[in-house]
């Protein structure tokens, strides 16, 4: 069986530190490879044609474990290993984002999905919840503790904001903000 990898090609402005010099200007975190051998970019994950899940957690679960093969792979900025869903592991997804933010580089849309879905699982593999749809600016929201409470969790907002607004938006801080509010069963939205 062909173990799945992926290649990431994102445009970013003089940032030849997070460029392997075999890349060649592309921001490489491996390659995914088809069961036919043939290689193909992220781009052709999001065309190709999966069942659809039984669920918005299935989806999102899947999207959470499409982040951590993207960055399997000789010159990855991370080590996809760490990326366990655990707590400490955000700091890996702050470390991606930080990148973004130093080169004052756009974080594409799909890795900003995919980056939003970690973050959710790593939320929802420690507190439970379920997934609603959101508004704009957060497409989706986690909702924890219920019957007891509820607590909206606002990852895509708070993702793109890493990438853009640097480290007052870290995501570590703010998904430290959950075990307060669970803990003493507080409604509460996160954003």
């Amino acid at each position: 069986m062909l173990r799945n990898l992926l290649i990431l090609t994102v445009s970013v402005v003089n940032a030849d530190h997070l460029i392997p010099p075999h890349i060649g200007g592309q921001y490489s975190v491996g390659t995914y490879t088809h069961h036919s051998g043939r290689l193909m970019s992220i781009f052709d994950i999001f065309r190709r044609k999966p069942k659809m899940p039984a669920s918005l957690e299935e989806g999102m679960a899947s999207q959470a474990n499409d982040f951590i093969e993207a960055f399997r792979g000789d010159g990855s900025p991370i080590d996809a290993d760490k990326l366990d869903f655990g707590r400490e592991s955000i700091t890996l997804v702050d470390k991606v984002l930080q990148d973004f933010y130093s080169q004052k580089a756009p974080l594409p849309e799909d890795l900003h999905f995919l980056a939003s879905a970690y973050v959710f699982e790593c939320a929802r593999r420690q507190y439970g919840g379920r997934y609603l749809r959101g508004d704009e600016q957060n497409p989706f929201v986690l909702v924890i503790g219920e019957p007891d409470c509820q607590i909206g969790f606002c990852a895509m907002g708070k993702v793109h904001g890493r990438a853009t607004n640097g480290p007052e938006d870290n995501l570590q801080f703010f998904f430290d903000g959950i075990e307060d509010l669970f803990r003493k069963k507080l409604d509460a939205t996160l954003i």
